[in-house]
């Protein structure tokens, strides 16, 4: 019944041809501000993770990190620096652990940094998987930088969303004890 009422409405062809219109209108719609637009032109951001020992002994409780936030585009890009440790994810054949933080609204001093175009933040980091017992064999990491504190008319250049890091190896091996 209803079906037949909708087909009534539009049984004249240039009824028809105003629906296909507007559809088309609906969908090729440039964004309706400047964030948006930021968010389908694509990445400013690259992220780059290297384990600093790719080789490291079985009962080892953390894993040496080297991080670096890269901004890709050719403006400034404010990052805030607690957050490149946003997600962590360990994984080896049938076994993964992640772990995500939590963003908490607003920074403290000093808590952004401001990236020039190319420029780079770089930091080391210990991740500690906890509850994860890293047995021999061959292993992944991945890192997600995540900031979700939309931009403000005081921070107009701070970057929201994710970006996520390489995939990089790393190896845990049973390692004889001197004494």
């Amino acid at each position: 019944m209803i079906a037949q009422r909708i087909m009534a409405s539009i049984d004249g062809p240039r009824t028809l041809a105003t629906l296909v219109a507007g559809l088309l209108l609906i969908a090729v719609s440039p964004p309706q501000n400047a964030q948006q637009m930021a968010k389908i032109t694509g990445p400013r951001l690259r992220y780059r993770v290297i384990v600093s020992d790719p080789v490291i002994c079985q009962g080892c409780r953390s894993i040496d990190l080297d991080l670096e936030l890269e901004n890709i585009s050719d403006h400034k890009v404010s990052i805030d620096r607690f957050s490149l440790t946003y997600q962590v994810s360990i994984s080896t054949e049938g076994r993964a652990t992640f772990s995500t933080g939590d963003n908490f609204p607003g920074f403290a001093p000093g808590q952004l940094v401001t990236l020039a175009p190319r420029e780079s933040y770089r930091r080391a980091a210990q991740y500690s998987p906890k509850g994860f017992d890293l047995r021999p064999g061959i292993y992944q990491v991945h890192v997600t930088y995540g900031q979700f504190v939309p931009p403000s008319p005081s921070q107009a250049d701070l970057f929201e969303g994710t970006v996520d890091s390489n995939v990089v190896l790393f190896q845990v091996v049973v390692c004889s004890s001197r004494n």
